[in-house]
């Protein structure tokens, strides 16, 4: 099939080329030449139409600077760990910043950014976009980008990007991250189940948003993502014999299997207490059916030798035994040390987007202050999934500061020492009124509607303002 852009390019590039013969001034020259470059390097990934913010044209001609705001500064007596850091303005001019500072620091980013729903809910260079812009998808992908650009600059070498979407932007923002971070650094899109239910929906109700997860470099995964220790059922060992100190509790697994994998050197008899010949499938003699053992004769013998085989009478086989193996907690079953583990899994339903007002309300006495916040679990399940308890994580859309308090919960769970830095305006008063005094009283403690009083989590903290000199 004919490539009908590839032939397109061609015909536009030959009738620059026509034009080129008739010009004779640098400037006219110059600028064809530009033109031929975009239509020779435009390579497969986003097309949009780019955009420039103000604070890009305020940081030519003037120096971002941090101002630290003293007087909200928290200290507390005996923390000796280091501070969290809180960070009012822009977050791109936070972002550049920090370049200075924490290039390649940081080990986890969280980011929230606007969904860009059509619904007044992001502002770009101080004005509204809502669904009759017609450069709405074009405005946010030129604010995502420069973000996202910096924000690579900060992470460590084994660092990770979480990244919350709904599916207004999500296909747009998997192509940007793949230009960005590179495609091959991609680690999986995770689902969360964010409801159980919506009445008013029309045709199917969505019920998911998604978190994309990338990493700084793919080949160093493994040193990132924790296991998940808890991802066996623990009442299912429930059958002990001598070697339980060493081994643990067990349960029994059946030996046998039916596999379309047949081989006849796994389908053998062994022999039952009484001399009875034991075939798979409870057979008593060989017969090429596809059911085999799970393990060869040698195993077998060693297995019976050393306590993880039993075979014992069953009335269900026609042969009358059932030959059974152990599968212990605490080693494998060739007797090797082992720690029940599987990798996380990208689907969370175990924490709904109701609880995110109930964290908000329980704090601030009752009143509603953030209607757009995150559940604090939430986050707290993806810093349990990577290894480094001691991570610095930057959240650089903070909002009412809920990654800030799922830091400080998980370390007081875990016994961690991570540390963050939050970034956001201070759009009506948000930073002041509302992230700085959440943080503030989960470091101190505060008291709910109903009197009852809720401990804090000592840590320390400072606020500063980003502002600009000039050069």
């Amino acid at each position: 099939m004919t490539n009908l852009s590839g032939k397109k390019r061609q015909q536009m590039l030959e009738f620059l080329e026509k034009i080129k013969e008739g010009l004779s001034d640098e400037t006219s020259l110059s600028t064809v030449r530009d033109i031929e470059e975009e239509l020779t390097t435009r390579k497969y990934g986003l097309v949009w139409e780019k955009h420039e913010e103000r604070i890009d044209q305020e940081m030519q001609t003037k120096v971002p600077v941090f101002t630290e705001v003293k007087e909200r500064r928290i200290s507390m007596a005996g923390r000796e760990d280091g501070y969290h850091y809180l960070l009012e303005g822009d977050n791109l001019h936070s972002l550049r910043l920090l370049g200075e500072t924490c290039r390649k620091k940081v080990d986890c980013i969280y980011i929230d950014p606007p969904y860009n729903t059509g619904n007044k809910d992001f502002i770009y260079d101080d004005a509204i976009v809502d669904e009759k812009d017609g450069f709405r998808h074009s405005k946010w992908l030129s604010f995502m980008s420069e973000r996202l650009e910096a924000a690579k600059e900060l992470l460590a070498d084994n660092g990770v990007i979480f990244i919350s979407i709904d599916d207004n932007e999500v296909y747009a923002l998997k192509l940007l991250c793949d230009e960005i971070m590179g495609e091959q650094n991609f680690v999986t899109n995770i689902i969360w189940q964010k409801k159980t239910g919506a009445s008013d929906a029309r045709g199917i109700a969505t019920i998911t948003e998604y978190i994309l997860v990338y990493v700084k470099d793919i080949r160093r995964a493994d040193q990132i993502f924790d296991k998940n220790y808890q991802a066996y059922d623990r009442k299912r060992y429930r059958f002990t014999d001598e070697y339980e100190e060493e081994r643990g509790p067990f349960y029994y697994d059946s030996l046998d299997r039916g596999s379309v994998r047949y081989s006849d050197a796994l389908n053998y008899a062994i022999e039952a207490p009484d001399g009875t010949p034991v075939y798979p499938n409870g057979r008593t003699e060989f017969v090429r059916d596809g059911w085999t053992w799970k393990w060869s004769r040698e195993k077998v013998k060693w297995a019976r030798e050393n306590g993880f085989l039993e075979i014992m009478p069953s009335s269900r086989k026609e042969n009358g035994w059932a030959v059974r193996y152990k599968i212990y907690l605490n080693v494998d079953n060739e007797g090797n040390p082992v720690e029940k583990c599987a990798p996380y899994k990208n689907v969370i339903q175990t924490v709904l987007n109701a609880n995110a007002a109930a964290d908000i309300k329980r704090i601030f006495q009752g009143e509603t202050v953030f209607k757009y916040s995150k559940p604090v679990e939430l986050i707290k399940i993806l810093l349990r999934y990577l290894k480094k308890k001691d991570a610095l994580v930057l959240d650089f859309f903070a909002g009412s500061g809920t990654t800030g308090q799922a830091v400080l919960e998980q370390n007081r769970q875990d016994g961690g020492k991570r540390h963050f830095i939050l970034c956001t305006n201070n759009e009506n008063h948000i930073c002041e009124e509302i992230t700085y005094i959440r943080l503030k009283r989960v470091i101190e403690g505060y008291r709910m509607k109903d009197g009852g009083k809720v401990e804090g989590i000592p840590a320390n903290l400072k606020y500063f303002r980003t502002d600009f000199e000039e050069k």
